[in-house]
């Protein structure tokens, strides 16, 4: 979504947006304030003024990559925790708590993206419970 707040028709969002897209950035969000020159830039200006602004930023700043994930609490027996963890380890998941009372707990965090494996690879384990996690 684009903003050109004031100014003319797609000369500061989409220019902006533009940059951002043209590094496949995603949740990103990049403000410029303009103080001075609209009128003397002309159109062709502002939107020049605006995208080398947004470049600049984008590549002065520092870009984190990071993954969408959610969290699930899986629950069960000792003598199911070889099979758990070499499934875990085989999904390449973190395991973000562990919890080794009556029963093991994990809470293990997996990529939105692989969700559904995930759930599709404990169907086979009847005797594991997997509940996810509800965001706060």
């Amino acid at each position: 979504r684009v903003q050109d707040d004031g100014e003319p028709r797609n000369s500061a969002g989409v220019p902006i947006y533009g940059q951002i897209n043209s590094l496949n950035l995603t949740n990103t969000v990049v403000f410029v304030v303009r103080y001075f020159g609209g009128v003397k830039l002309g159109v062709g200006g502002l939107i020049s003024a605006y995208k080398s602004t947004a470049r600049n930023t984008l590549d002065l700043g520092d870009i984190e990559e990071r993954t969408i994930s959610c969290r699930f609490h899986l629950a069960f027996d000792y003598t199911q925790m070889n099979t758990v963890i070499r499934l875990i380890s085989r999904l390449q998941l973190k395991i973000v708590q562990r919890i080794l009372e009556e029963e093991a707990l994990l809470v293990v965090e997996v990529p939105l993206k692989m969700k559904s494996r995930f759930l599709d690879a404990m169907k086979t384990h009847y005797t594991v419970r997997v509940d996810e996690v509800a965001e706060k």
